[in-house]
């Protein structure tokens, strides 16, 4: 990730897939998901965008593109898949990215005052991230040859 910083703020230049599997490697497996959760999202808007053909450059369609912004990860997901622009497996994986995320950030709440619960598995957030990376790659791919 390129990190830039100016006296009050910060800037990212955008996270690759080399950066995650080295969190990944290192032990920093919230980080990983985290990352990896946040620029499947970005990939899921941009597919979103190129697919419909919504341009940031159209004034006309300004209420649309800031419409496009305020979509969450599962809507995205949900209006590519029911346009048929993802399939129903890429849909499938992405449910599952998200719901180890969001099972991942509610332990981190949780644990602080239940300490006897079981966690996540070092495996599965592998597993997940695994699927998460293939798809990052899938997206990328899909959007370059649109």
């Amino acid at each position: 990730m390129s990190l830039k910083k100016t006296d009050d703020h910060l800037f990212f230049g955008g996270v690759d897939q080399n950066y995650i599997m080295e969190s990944l490697k290192t032990g920093h497996f919230i980080e990983a998901i985290q990352l990896l959760h946040s620029e499947l999202e970005a990939l899921l808007r941009l597919l979103f965008m190129i697919s419909f053909k919504v341009k940031e450059t159209d004034e006309d369609k300004k209420q649309t593109l800031e419409s496009v912004h305020e979509l969450n990860y599962r809507s995205l997901s949900n209006a590519l898949f029911i346009a048929n622009i993802i399939s129903k497996k890429q849909f499938n994986s992405l449910i599952l990215c998200n719901k180890l995320r969001n099972r991942i950030i509610h332990k981190l709440f949780e644990q602080k005052y239940d300490v006897d619960k079981k966690t996540i598995s070092k495996s599965e957030c592998k597993r997940v991230a695994s699927i998460g990376l293939e798809l990052m790659e899938e997206f990328t791919n899909k959007i370059e040859t649109i």
